[in-house]
């Protein structure tokens, strides 16, 4: 019975060894096509909750950028971000399925999540001034994350396509290092710019392709701005009317416009209504 049983141990562990590799977190060996892809990115297919803390930092010593592709965390939470390199400066995770973000780094430069189905956002409760770009993509984002405010490093917000219905510039403006805002292609129906509140960082605002009608102490209260965006909304005429007169005056750039107005009057490249009432 011995020999049989040093047999069969022996046996296992050669079978298990090549499965462990195989299980071992590891950039593809050969480029795939992924939307941020570059020579200095690692590319990892189908990350979990356990493979991910498997990270060397050997196997990414020859990158700056890592992207996750495919992956499935309930949480990417703070043991996740610890096992990244600090010389990774920037993380991309998309498609599949990661609902939660638990976001706690001193290092990374830049996060993207991006269709992930992704619910939740947090950010430690603690100043962070080195995250410079935050990118968010997903139809269950329904606000603006409240711990935002703690990412006061932040020069680039970019929350295009996701479901957000209203804004509070007053969370914003806590930012003050914020230079580009991108809330296109959402469901948006109030942004609320109190009068005491100022983005005097901000130089581009895309609010394109929303639920807009007006908005107040605008553009007033980003006195920086040079670039913008408010086709694909649904302005009061009135409004744009005044507007146009401010944006000419302050020398904004207006990125693109709308073309025929079916049901709607068309005043100076964008589409409006007739206030009601």
């Amino acid at each position: 019975m011995e020999p049989t049983l040093k047999t069969l141990v022996i046996y296992l562990i050669f079978l298990w060894i090549p499965y462990s590799r195989q299980e071992r977190f590891q950039c593809q060996d050969e480029p795939i096509v992924v939307q941020w892809h570059q020579e200095e990115s690692c590319v990892h297919l189908n990350s979990n909750q356990n493979n991910f803390l498997e990270l060397e930092t050997d196997s990414l010593q020859n990158y700056t950028v890592l992207e996750l592709v495919n992956s499935s965390f309930t949480q990417f939470g703070s043991n996740h971000f610890h096992a990244i390199p600090p010389h990774i400066e920037a993380l991309a995770i998309y498609h599949g399925n990661v609902t939660e973000v638990y976001f706690l780094s001193e290092s990374l430069r830049s996060l993207s999540v991006l269709d992930t189905n992704l619910f939740r956002f947090f950010a430690a409760e603690q100043e962070n001034r080195e995250l410079k770009t935050l990118e968010i993509r997903s139809k269950f984002m329904v606000a603006v994350p409240f711990s935002i405010e703690y990412l006061k490093g932040l020069e680039k917000l970019i929350l295009r396509s996701c479901n957000l219905t209203t804004i509070d510039m007053k969370q914003l403006g806590r930012l003050e290092n914020l230079i580009v805002l991108d809330l296109a292609e959402n469901t948006i129906i109030t942004i609320d710019i109190p009068m005491k509140v100022t983005l005097a960082s901000v130089r581009e605002l895309y609010i394109e392709d929303n639920f807009l009608h007006e908005m107040n102490n605008f553009p007033m209260a980003l006195p920086g701005l040079r670039t913008l965006s408010l086709f694909g909304n649904m302005w009061y005429c009135d409004w744009v009317t005044e507007v146009r007169k401010r944006i000419m005056k302050a020398w904004i750039m207006i990125y693109g416009g709308d073309g025929d107005c079916e049901n709607g009057i068309y005043n100076g490249g964008l589409c409006c209504d007739e206030r009601p009432g």
